[in-house]
């Protein structure tokens, strides 16, 4: 590739980087960019923050999942459904050993009398 070809592709690549500048100006796009721009930089966005507030407070971490604006809808519904399904199956395990635990002090407790 001579100089002079390399030159060309630089002054192409401003050229398209101004065009969609100009563009996003002139549609008024330039505060929605830089809106986007100031969410990413928010730590409670971050992917790690939400999967980490999903595992310890379940459902409730949806809520930064749902706020997040990058997230496309398909995905925030998926992974919600899959955290209630995933919630209800974890309390409903959780009544079925509470009611075995239950059962074993109360045979516990007839023993010592």
């Amino acid at each position: 590739m001579t100089v002079l070809s390399f030159q060309f592709v630089i002054k192409y690549v401003e050229e398209i980087f101004c065009l969609r500048y100009c563009i996003n100006v002139l549609l008024n796009r330039k505060d929605k960019m830089e809106t986007i721009r100031e969410e990413e930089k928010k730590w409670f966005y971050r992917p790690w923050v939400i999967v980490g507030a999903i595992l310890c407070f379940g459902p409730l971490g949806l809520f930064l999942l749902w706020f997040r604006p990058r997230t496309k809808l398909y995905l925030k519904v998926l992974i919600s459904v899959a955290v209630i399904i995933l919630t209800v199956w974890m309390t409903q395990e959780t009544i079925k050993v509470f009611e075995k635990l239950m059962l074993y002090y109360k045979e516990l407790a007839d023993v010592l009398r």
